[in-house]
């Protein structure tokens, strides 16, 4: 991994550039247990708290919120499925 990539709370940090999401490729291939949230994002599945698929978004063991792309939607569920994610829900607010 190079030193322009970092792997930080289980996940890969880094500019959005072309050649980084080139290189969170390759780094998904070489690594089986991350999973792929964007083209430039790859999380460790073991380190999610909870997952709103509505809002896109996945909360980290560590409180970080990180959104992933309509794209992987597919990827999401079979996630929740495989790692039994808490799943957050909107509520809704009733008006008097």
């Amino acid at each position: 991994m190079s030193t322009t990539a970092k792997l930080i709370y289980g996940y890969l940090i880094r500019p959005a550039q072309k050649r980084y999401k080139d290189e969170a490729g390759r780094v998904d291939e070489e690594n089986d247990f991350l999973a792929k949230i964007s083209q430039s994002c790859l999380i460790n599945p073991k380190n999610v708290a909870a997952i709103n698929l509505r809002k896109r978004t996945i909360v980290m063991l560590n409180g970080e919120i990180l959104s992933f792309s309509r794209r992987f939607r597919h990827e999401m569920d079979k996630l929740v499925d495989e790692y039994n994610w808490k799943v957050e829900t909107a509520t809704k607010r009733l008006l008097r």
